[in-house]
């Protein structure tokens, strides 16, 4: 064997090393594919779409009066929460059940001039069979059920984000809302709720002004001093809905109402972190022993000896190396000058952007000329300008777009987008 042989032996040996350690480090590991990160963990140490490391971080640092989590059991909580003054529950589950005296213990716990906070998928109904007559006591003191009507699929939800679709939530008590979340995420209803509940949040479809659905998703029952709140859906209070610009708003609107006071979240990891974290992997296993870690260390070292020892300075001659053409430049002054060059086409984009703008933030079609006065007025209010003015902007942009008998140059169009800008910068 040649010296430049035994010298390409080296790394290649290096190499080997450590793949072989990055190999049987990782096979101890839980592989995560895409579906396996968004398994709803509800844990607090979990930084996964589906867990509640972000959404309790995000809590603690915007609620008025406090907000903590607490690992403590839910008969522990309410021991301890009684102790330290009036404060709010949250619990979010998967499956809500509960005894004669743990259902007791938290309808006294609310009378007292508490709030509860109950967030599962399903809350066992009161029936005949032996264990919902001992477990189902809470649903029919409450005179309501939560029902899940079908499981999260992962699959069904990637393809709703890449198509858009999405459901709708209706808030009913004022001010009056909604939110279009992405479609996959609701899977459970509250359901034969009283007539003398309040359903301050149900679903409802997007292009009517009321709710049209009998399920509630979210309800409030009176009980003595306080309130119990029971909302359906877990998957709305995870790290993935506390980011989502369409979600985070309802999350909002419902922690309003127990953020009167401190709030306090109960664990209740339906997945065990130790089920979600990997076993103890080889290397794990070396340096968690002492004479294992000696000898792995005394190999390493007399590793990197080896190889110094055996390498050679080769001198090599350096390459001129060109400067490389900046295409994206050349990319963009082509792109640049083809839209420069049609003004008429960039007032159209413009208005195009304008009224999704209107149509996202104030729900009023500008295109639409029948009901183009109201649209107008509605617009006026919102940006103190006047509805003539108004007017004249709109008119002249599509006159801009639609008349082809004429171009309008660079200028014109520099001025037609300032109007339009003066317009979005007000609402």
């Amino acid at each position: 064997m040649n010296k430049s042989s035994s010298i390409m032996v080296i790394p290649a040996l290096i190499l080997m090393v450590v793949l072989s350690v990055l190999i049987f480090d990782g096979s101890g590991k839980r592989s995560y594919d895409d579906s396996d990160k968004w398994i709803a963990t509800y844990s607090h140490n979990d930084d996964m779409p589906f867990g509640m490391m972000l959404f309790d971080s995000i809590m603690s640092a915007t609620l008025p009066h406090g907000y903590r989590y607490s690992p403590s059991p839910l008969p522990e909580a309410l021991e301890a929460a009684d102790s330290t003054g009036s404060v709010s529950l949250l619990y979010v589950t998967n499956s809500m059940s509960a005894d004669e005296e743990g259902s007791e213990m938290l309808l006294d716990f609310v009378r007292r001039g508490n709030k509860v906070l109950l967030v599962c998928n399903e809350m066992l109904h009161f029936d005949d069979t032996a264990y919902a007559a001992e477990y189902g006591i809470l649903s029919r003191r409450l005179d309501l059920m939560v029902e899940e009507l079908g499981g999260f699929s992962f699959n069904q939800f990637k393809e709703s984000l890449s198509v858009n679709h999405t459901d709708t939530i209706w808030w009913n008590e004022e001010p009056a809302d909604c939110w279009h979340i992405p479609q996959g995420l609701l899977h459970s209803a509250v359901r034969h709720i009283n007539t003398d509940h309040l359903a301050t949040a149900a679903f409802g479809t997007a292009d009517t002004t009321v709710m049209e659905s009998s399920e509630a998703l979210l309800c409030r029952v009176k009980c003595g001093k306080g309130e119990v709140i029971v909302m359906s859906n877990t998957l709305l209070f995870t790290n993935y809905a506390v980011l989502s610009d369409s979600i985070s708003p309802f999350i909002n609107r419902a922690m309003s109402l127990i953020a009167d006071r401190p709030v306090v979240r109960l664990s209740d990891v339906s997945i065990s972190e130790q089920d979600s974290t990997s076993s103890v992997s080889p290397l794990a296993f070396f340096l968690s022993n002492r004479p294992l870690q000696v000898a792995l260390y005394i190999a390493l070292v007399l590793l990197l000896l080896f190889a110094c020892f055996s390498a050679r300075r080769r001198q090599r001659v350096m390459p001129v190396v060109q400067e490389p053409v900046n295409q994206s430049k050349a990319f963009a002054e082509l792109i640049g000058s083809i839209y420069l060059n049609d003004s008429r086409s960039m007032v159209a984009k413009k208005y195009v952007l304008f009224a999704n703008e209107l149509r996202r933030k104030m729900r009023i079609d500008i295109t639409d000329r029948n009901n183009r006065p109201a649209s107008l007025s509605m617009l006026a209010k919102r940006t103190g300008m006047s509805i003539e003015y108004l007017s004249h902007v709109i008119e002249s942009t599509e006159v801009m777009t639609t008349d082809y008998r004429r171009r309008p140059d660079k200028k014109e169009m520099m001025q037609q987008i300032d109007l339009i800008n003066g317009i979005l910068e007000k609402i």
